[in-house]
């Protein structure tokens, strides 16, 4: 699948070199395009969004390319939110020319879109090289980091200074750890019954709340004071909201996160990857 270019070097017929996107998927799997950039402003980003599936699972492909200096994600993102809520498995790869390694505009714009959606960019440190530098500019993000069975880069830059990188997704049998979480329940929850309960019990338990206004600053209000009217506050709200919504807790069995997994992640960077041959993984 390819999305080329469409722009011609001013006055003359050849085709702008350089950029464009494209995808090779083998033959045995299933797949639909469902967007291409427009590529007619050589500023803008160039993807190709693909739905792939493997086996019974869908996989939102997105292959990206940004120009350096070039403009940043507002149009891509726009198209991206039309998708993410409804997928799962997310892969987005390409060149951004966004320099994970450093710490300016761009870097930290591309750090927080990731931080944003909930994403993981897998750490494959350097992986342009140039004559003064190197710096991460070929990224593959993906939806959690539970998901990167094993990932690896080149040895040596593979083509215009850039490394060949690779990881290898699995879709299923996530690394998932019991946790407890305590909620208010809200579900038959009288709201209307519950401001009259709160209205009521707070004029009952506190009929001498100081009032904080200009007339009556809140450095005027006696210390003591302060600190009894906030408890039997804070006592009436959350025993109103104990009739009405109730505490639950729950055990849930969630993914897990954080650092000891990325530091497991870490360590298996010089690990050469292969193309495991499953229904439930899939290597890029």
């Amino acid at each position: 699948m390819r999305n080329d270019r469409a722009i011609r070097a001013d006055g003359q017929s050849r085709f702008v070199q350089g950029g464009g996107v494209a995808c090779y998927l083998h033959k045995s799997l299933s797949y639909s395009i469902l967007e291409r950039s427009c590529n007619t402003n050589i500023n803008l980003p160039e993807y190709l969004f693909l739905d792939v599936k493997p086996s019974s699972h869908n996989l939102l492909l997105i292959i990206m390319y940004r120009r350096p200096e070039g403009q940043l994600f507002a149009d891509f993102l726009v198209k991206l939110n039309l998708y993410i809520p409804t997928y799962q498995n997310i892969v987005i790869a390409g060149d951004l020319n966004c320099n994970l390694l450093a710490n300016n505009f761009e870097s930290n714009y591309l750090k927080n879109l990731i931080s944003d959606y909930s994403l993981f960019s897998v750490s494959f440190g350097s992986t342009h090289y140039s004559g003064q530098s190197h710096s991460q500019l070929d990224v593959i993000i993906v939806d959690s980091c539970n998901k990167i069975k094993r990932f690896c880069k080149s040895s040596s830059p593979f083509a215009a200074g850039h490394c060949l990188v690779s990881i290898c997704y699995q879709f299923s049998n996530l690394h998932r750890i019991p946790q407890t979480i305590t909620y208010r329940n809200f579900t038959n929850c009288d709201y209307l019954a519950l401001t009259n309960d709160l209205t009521a019990q707070l004029s009952l338990k506190m009929p001498n709340l100081p009032t904080l206004n200009r007339d009556h600053p809140i450095y005027n209000v006696e210390s003591n004071e302060l600190t009894a009217s906030l408890t039997a506050f804070y006592e009436t709200v959350s025993g109103v909201l104990n009739s009405h919504a109730p505490l639950v807790t729950e055990f849930q069995n969630v993914l897990s996160h954080g650092l000891r997994l990325n530091c497991e992640i870490e360590l298996k960077n010089v690990i050469n990857c292969s193309h495991v041959p499953s229904g439930r993984e899939i290597s890029f």
